[in-house]
């Protein structure tokens, strides 16, 4: 990456006569990451995530059974959790009062009945993303230059102004453009910390969650379904954006399992905003899967929401063979989906790849440590 780059060249030109632009950006994290999620490959983080997942889930139970000691054990003794001293370089033990283990007589066993016996959890540990991966991520957000920008992966809202104030506001200012005034974030179900969020140069003057659907059952949305209603000059009612973040195939290979009823449920919210009366809706976000799956079908089959990608793929790619999202373009997982109010003025679409280290392109950093994410961002412009 050069020591001084050229931000007012990085920027994408918008596509004539419009004078919006809409974009979706999954960024892995801004500062910190999860250590078993910056390996080499997804399978080989995978099974830290499934046990950290696995065994907060049984921790939680108000008793457990002799099956569920069982397999906190044997959880607990593969990842070496149970020793006084644990050394995973991926996962930490927390306790913080009373006891889940005891050894007697040279034998280790699950003596907390359940959650009221004792206090502790484990956790992913985390590791700082090095400077330059900081700075091409602000570099590809600054590059797209959208008006509103839907964010996945994102630690908490004071990062995340840390993050514009301190990383992106400065290039945004040294080429002499307009700052994001509304910066907003949801806390999501992902104990991990990795929620989806909105960065905007109009007003978003209202919000709503879906972390809780449906009440009484386990969540639907593994983030959430987060509703941000923006007033967009020119548009005569607000405009909804719901930014997304689909389970990933690590933890549903199939997608019939979470990833089938989160599009089923973003549809049914869709449609009930519709029937509000709001016709100017932006579905966004990493949806974890490709156009063609059975889990996104609720959303991709249906005919009021429309991909971006797909309806400007011959100015993305005329080949048709490199519209996706993720690594080397091959797969699509990242969407801007809208309702055909927005399709009828949308003027043009595109996807940033930049910040992704490959030799299909030209990309800002020399080496994939430094990549900004290993998704890429799309955009699409309006006239409004």
């Amino acid at each position: 990456m050069p020591t001084t780059p050229d931000y007012a060249k990085d920027i994408v030109p918008r596509t004539p006569t419009s004078n919006l632009r809409i974009a979706t950006f999954n960024c892995e994290n801004l500062f910190d990451r999860p250590k078993a999620m910056n390996l080499a490959t997804n399978a080989q983080g995978q099974p830290y995530i499934d046990a950290f997942k696995e065994l907060n889930t049984l921790f939680e139970k108000p008793k457990y059974s002799d099956v569920d000691k069982a397999r906190i054990l044997e959880l607990m003794k593969k990842y070496k959790l149970n020793v006084s001293r644990p050394s995973n370089k991926f996962l930490e033990f927390r306790k913080i009062r009373g006891s889940l283990l005891a050894t007697k007589a040279g034998k280790q066993t699950v003596v907390a009945e359940g959650r009221a016996d004792w206090v502790g959890w484990i956790e992913l540990k985390t590791e700082e993303i090095e400077d330059p991966a900081i700075e091409n991520t602000a570099r590809v957000i600054a590059a797209v230059d959208a008006d509103i920008q839907v964010l996945c992966e994102i630690e908490d809202r004071p990062s995340l102004v840390k993050f514009h104030d301190n990383v992106l506001k400065p290039i945004l200012i040294k080429t002499g453009r307009t700052v994001y005034p509304y910066i907003l974030l949801i806390d999501g179900n992902d104990p991990r910390g990795i929620d989806v969020a909105i960065m905007s140069r109009h007003p978003v003057f209202d919000l709503s969650t879906h972390v809780f659907d449906i009440p009484g059952a386990a969540p639907i949305f593994s983030r959430d379904c987060a509703e941000f209603f923006v007033q967009v000059p020119g548009l005569p009612k607000p405009c909804i954006f719901m930014a997304n973040h689909f389970t990933s195939k690590g933890s549903d290979k199939t997608g019939l399992t979470r990833r089938l009823p989160q599009a089923t449920q973003v549809r049914s919210i869709v449609e009930g905003r519709l029937q509000q009366g709001f016709t100017h809706i932006v579905v966004a976000g990493d949806l974890n899967d490709t156009p063609d799956s059975k889990g996104l079908a609720p959303l991709m089959t249906w005919a009021k929401l429309s991909d971006a990608v797909k309806q400007f793929a011959n100015q993305i790619d005329p080949t048709g063979k490199r519209l996706g999202t993720y690594e080397t373009g091959l797969q699509q997982f990242d969407y801007a989906m809208v309702t055909p109010a927005l399709k009828a003025i949308a003027k043009g679409a595109g996807i940033e790849r930049r910040g992704h280290y490959s030799t299909l392109w030209t990309p800002w950093n020399g080496e994939s440590r430094f990549d900004a994410s290993d998704h890429h961002a799309v955009w699409f412009d309006l006239k409004v």
